[in-house]
């Protein structure tokens, strides 16, 4: 597929207070258009062939139409990860920390390039970078200088989580290599350019801003989408871009 514009921002996490990732929306403005979704939705049969027509860019894949590839989808039934789901599922908050709290995990700030780097404990991270600061004031105060807002993403490996994941068999999806990440409440990385991919959520909910890449867009790679999404459906036009879709 071709590279579009694309950003992210995490609508529900937890601090280490809970015996389970929370699902409560700290901060109320990202409930701003939460049921809006842009992204056309399709059901997956597997127990059916058509994935066959999904296999090679320019297939009729599904029926979904010319240049399917090259847009956003949201495949319903695709994989089957419920075992990675819920709080007894080997993503649960209490799991992960008793097999994996005294792992070193590398963090990035959320800066669009030239990521930052911190190193510390899967555990330490837990209990401090994924609390929300309060009160929003202060979060957006953090948000305007995304190098201070840390995730874990990529340059781990969770071969004990990866090795469980069921592929989407598509598009080459049974071949691509894997990653995994966990972020607070408001966490994302700003605007960038990014390729194919196939992104599942396990716990909580994740918000996707996708551009065409011929879009012109005026952003800065070093505030976070978090304060860039405020400032949007916090001014008067109460929303994003219209050349911007939302899911």
């Amino acid at each position: 597929s071709h590279p579009r514009n694309l950003a992210t921002v995490a609508v529900a996490s937890s601090p280490d207070c809970f015996p389970q990732w929370a699902t409560e929306t700290v901060y109320d403005f990202l409930q701003t258009e939460i049921d809006r979704c842009d992204f056309p939705r399709v059901t997956v049969d597997l127990s059916r062939d058509d994935l066959r027509s999904c296999a090679r860019r320019g297939d009729d894949c599904l029926g979904l139409g010319s240049g399917w590839e090259d847009k956003p989808w949201i495949f319903r039934g695709l994989t089957n990860n419920s075992h990675l789901q819920g709080d007894d599922g080997l993503c649960g908050k209490s799991s992960m920390l008793q097999r994996f709290g005294s792992r070193e995990v590398v963090l990035s700030n959320a800066v669009s390039y030239s990521h930052g780097r911190k190193r510390t404990t899967f555990q330490e991270y837990v209990q401090t970078d994924m609390v929300p600061p309060l009160p929003v004031e202060n979060a957006l105060g953090v948000g305007e200088n995304a190098t201070e807002t840390w995730y874990l993403c990529g340059e781990n490996f969770w071969d004990e989580i990866l090795h469980e994941y069921d592929r989407p068999r598509m598009l080459g999806g049974e071949r691509g290599s894997l990653a995994f990440g966990i972020g607070r409440t408001g966490s994302g990385v700003p605007l960038h350019y990014h390729g194919a991919a196939f992104l599942e959520v396990t716990h909580g909910r994740k918000r996707w801003f996708v551009a065409r890449p011929e879009v012109k867009l005026d952003w800065n790679p070093e505030v976070s989408t978090f304060k860039w999404f405020f400032n949007f459906v916090s001014g008067s036009a109460g929303s994003t871009p219209p050349h911007i879709s939302i899911c």
